[in-house]
């Protein structure tokens, strides 16, 4: 869950940097090919970039989102939203939300951690305590990016995880003009 998420606060305490960095460790050593990390904040720590760079030197594909922020006036500043952690660390493919118009959504953080773009607005999901409906945010768009890398990753199983990266990048569209922006990245 992102903050802004209604969800996020049953999360959100003061242990949380290191659970999510025990939560990687935890994966690189069950042998995880790709880790989706739907959700962040806006301050960094020292655990979880170690955790995340140990991830990648393992071969392990990281996934996250970049923050649900993009139409807040209260942290956007010349219509860039602050860097999310941890999709802002170094390695990690940070996916934006797009709509059904294939542009960034409003909501999606705008700023140059964004690699890819994907669907983030009215996407299928299961809820909590049963039933389906529809959500909205980069948390869906990051899910959807991991698949994608978990399906290269089943049939390359030993390609790096910068290759992964980029596979995934070749196989967007609506790019920015110029080939990258801080809206999408290289595209959906």
């Amino acid at each position: 869950a992102q903050k802004g998420d209604p969800n996020y606060r049953a999360y959100e305490d003061s242990t949380s940097d290191s659970a999510l960095a025990a939560a990687i460790t935890y994966a690189v050593g069950q042998k995880a090919d790709v880790i989706n990390m739907s959700l962040g904040g806006y301050g960094t720590d020292t655990e979880t970039r170690r955790a995340v760079a140990g991830a990648i030197q393992a071969g392990v594909v990281v996934v996250a989102s970049v923050g649900n922020d993009g139409d807040s006036r209260k942290i956007v500043k010349d219509g860039f939203a602050p860097y999310s952690y941890p999709a802002s660390y170094p390695g990690v493919i940070g996916v934006a939300a797009t709509g059904p118009d294939h542009r960034r959504a409003d909501f999606s953080n705008r700023n140059y951690s964004a690699l890819v773009g994907a669907p983030g607005v009215d996407i299928p999901a299961a809820l909590p305590g049963g039933g389906y409906g529809l959500v909205s945010g980069t948390s869906p768009a990051a899910a959807a990016v991991s698949g994608v890398a978990a399906l290269i990753r089943a049939h390359h199983p030993g390609l790096a995880p910068s290759l992964v990266a980029q596979a995934v990048v070749d196989g967007t569209r609506s790019r920015a003009d110029g080939g990258y922006g801080p809206d999408t990245g290289y595209g959906e």
